[in-house]
């Protein structure tokens, strides 16, 4: 019996004995079937003696496997035996509104925290993994403590946006909206500024042949913002040109109110400040020619007409009821219409193009719908063209978006009128 390396086994070779092999027996008394019995016995022997060891050895492999296996076991046993205390440990179950009332009252702490210094918070996006289990018809969810070794794969992911809701400061009595005084006149301004509850600022006087005299170029606050009442608010108008200019203080001086104002409405004079507009008479009075080209630009600027204006309404009487129509016509025939000369309508009719681009609603950007469409409107932003002229934080009060979407849309916007 010999191992044999090729097949990992114990081979018997059958031919190799012989009856002389046996101690102790005289073999030359044996005739030859006595000599076969014998060596057959023995090798049968030796047979059966092969397979037990063989035998043998097949129990010692498997042993040693059952052994490895019962270690890899035992290590299993302990991780669930882990497992299982973890489960067993009491998780308190949250309701939904629970949750969401302790996002909200960290919230509300921290932008009280930093309020004190100017700051607030606009909105936070979380993001967090539950378990989330029905209990009684009622949702729950069971938040894993940071010691719990739980499989990320089996957690439901939570995603939501928590969003001030604090209103706009335009709704707190302390703070009124600042009218859009571009393009009227100095007179107007005052009046509106006036009606507004504002003081007029300091007023600052630049030469622009373009421009009527008398006509406010620019602001500050800017249109749209808010500010306390009796805030005073810095102007920009149109002066006679001159070479002197400015007074011995630096400052300025206010243009000639007889040269900007337009004739005072008689009894009867409706509000200014709803946008109806104020009845003239039939000879041109000072200033109405200036106000008729501040409206031209203003349209061109806003990218749509103010049907509330005389403006409007004289080129409705000629069947021009937009941007379109003022495209269509030649300078001569809108100063025709508007009782103008065609001088200065020509470099405005020039960016009818542009504004025509301006004239596109504001859902045209993507990202606002009706709703916040609705909101720019409450606040007289319905085109493209009035869109771009605001910065992201009028857009975010505006809407009660983020700020970051709000800039994003401005992008957008910047692309259509480009």
């Amino acid at each position: 019996m010999t191992w044999d390396l090729r097949t990992r086994d114990l081979a018997l070779d059958e031919s190799a004995f012989t009856v002389e092999e046996l101690p102790y027996l005289e073999t030359q008394k044996l005739d030859l079937a006595e000599r076969a019995a014998i060596e057959r016995a023995v090798i049968q022997r030796e047979r059966v003696i092969t397979d037990l060891q063989r035998g043998v050895l097949e129990l010692r492999s498997e042993r040693d496997t059952l052994a490895d296996r019962l270690s890899q076991l035992e290590s299993e046993r302990s991780e669930l035996r882990d497992r299982l205390d973890e489960l067993r440990a009491e998780r308190p179950a949250i309701e939904p509104k629970r949750l969401f009332s302790s996002f909200e009252s960290a919230f509300d702490g921290l932008d009280a925290d930093i309020g004190h210094r100017g700051l607030s918070i606009g909105d936070i996006d979380v993001t967090l993994k539950a378990n989330v289990t029905e209990s009684d018809g009622d949702v729950r969810f069971y938040l894993p403590s940071l010691d719990e070794r739980s499989a990320t794969e089996n957690l439901s992911q939570l995603s939501f946006t928590i969003r001030s809701d604090a209103s706009d400061r335009s709704d707190d009595p302390g703070y009124v909206d600042i009218p859009d005084l571009v393009g009227t006149s100095h007179d107007v301004a005052a009046r509106r500024l006036t009606a507004a509850g504002f003081d007029v600022g300091e007023i600052t006087v630049v030469d622009d042949p373009r421009l009527a005299v008398g006509t406010i170029v620019d602001q500050f606050p800017k249109p749209l913002a808010v500010a306390p009442p009796g805030s005073p608010i810095d102007l920009t108008v149109v002066g006679e040109p001159s070479d002197g200019g400015e007074s011995d203080d630096g400052s300025a001086p206010e243009p000639n109110a007889s040269e900007t104002t337009e004739e005072r409405p008689q009894d009867g004079d409706e509000d200014i400040e709803n946008g109806t507009p104020i009845e003239r008479r039939d000879e041109p009075v000072v200033g109405e020619d200036a106000d008729l080209l501040s409206a031209f630009k203003r349209a061109v600027e806003r990218g749509r007409l103010d049907p509330e204006t005389e403006f409007a309404a004289r080129l409705r009487d000629v069947g021009i009821n937009d941007l379109g129509g003022i495209a269509e016509r030649s300078p001569e025939e809108l100063a025709d219409a508007l009782g103008l000369s065609p001088e200065p309508i020509e470099p405005l009719t020039e960016r009818i193009d542009e504004a025509r681009r301006n004239e596109l609603s504001v859902e045209a950007i993507h990202g606002i719908g009706p709703t916040y469409a609705g909101r720019l409107a409450d606040a007289d932003v319905r085109s493209v063209g009035e869109f771009v002229r605001l910065d992201p934080e009028s857009i975010a009060r505006l809407t009660k978006a983020s700020e970051s979407r709000a800039e994003g849309w401005l992008e957008q916007a910047k692309r259509l009128v480009a």
